[in-house]
């Protein structure tokens, strides 16, 4: 894991953006990330961050004001200077998380979509999922503003397929487990055209993208999400922090959210979202 910032888990978004590096390893899309308070602090690492950059408002987690990514990112070095003055005039502790991935990310109009997985070790003996499609990602789920898909499914019921070594069998048992009564929300057609709206104007407006192109990028109607997408979350995600849930209780991690995207065919989990986050 690279980082840059020795009190970065006093940050909400940095935090969350440590845990899935060090606990999803083999999934995370970020290579490293660094917190920027001050045009001296970018200065001081400009030369080591060219190309496309990952921006992200962030702050303490303590902070009186939540913060959230509300003002858009380009991806431009150039335009951190007139991101970090806009963040510092909302509030004085936001400060620029910055984010570099092991390979060319996508730009978010080209997501396969989104998922949300809430774990509740303390009061649930369940695991609940959440997918957005195409076009959208985990932005809308973490901010409550669209979900497509959601799904119920007993622990005991995705552990045992932990039993089970035939990979079509266990293709089989996932399928199973996405149908049937865990399947406990679909989006309707009205209420996607809606969503589809305000992610319209989210990526256009507030992320600065060519409306034409947002447009022609978000489907008119909701396309359930690739099956193979979902399963992989559930083998490469669900199941490998089942795996670590001994870890997970010794460093008091029993309630939390794993937030991130489908891209280019794979799982993108980006941040473990805990609760001091969803306030």
């Amino acid at each position: 894991m690279s980082i840059s910032c020795s009190d970065y888990k006093k940050y909400g978004k940095a935090k969350g953006t440590s845990l899935s590096m060090d606990l999803l390893p083999e999934v995370t899309p970020i290579s490293k990330f660094a917190i920027i308070r001050s045009i001296k602090d970018w200065e001081a690492i400009r030369d080591d961050w060219q190309g496309f950059i990952l921006q992200r408002i962030d702050g303490p987690l303590d902070a009186e004001k939540p913060t959230s990514a509300k003002y858009g990112t380009s991806g431009r070095p150039e335009d951190i200077p007139r991101l970090l003055e806009m963040a510092k005039k909302d509030c004085p502790e936001y400060v620029l998380l910055l984010m570099k991935t092991k390979k060319e990310s996508v730009y978010r109009y080209d997501n396969d979509g989104g998922f949300n997985v809430l774990f509740d070790f303390n009061r649930r003996n369940e695991v609940v999922i959440e997918l957005v499609g195409r076009g959208f990602d985990g932005h809308e789920l973490t901010s409550g503003v669209a979900v497509h898909e959601q799904y119920v499914i007993p622990w005991g019921e995705l552990c045992s397929l932990e039993e089970i070594t035939e990979p079509s069998r266990r293709i089989e048992r996932m399928a199973e487990l996405l149908s049937g009564g865990h399947n406990t929300y679909t989006v309707s057609p009205e209420e996607y055209a809606k969503q589809r709206e305000e992610r319209f104007r989210y990526l256009a407006a507030s992320c600065g993208y060519d409306p034409e192109i947002v447009e022609g990028k978000l489907p008119i109607t909701y396309q359930p999400l690739d099956r193979k997408l979902v399963y992989d979350l559930i083998e490469k995600v669900v199941l490998e922090l089942y795996r670590k849930s001994i870890r997970l209780f010794r460093e008091g991690l029993l309630f939390f959210g794993v937030q991130g995207n489908f891209a280019d065919g794979e799982v993108q989990p980006w941040e473990i979202f805990i609760p001091n986050r969803w306030a």
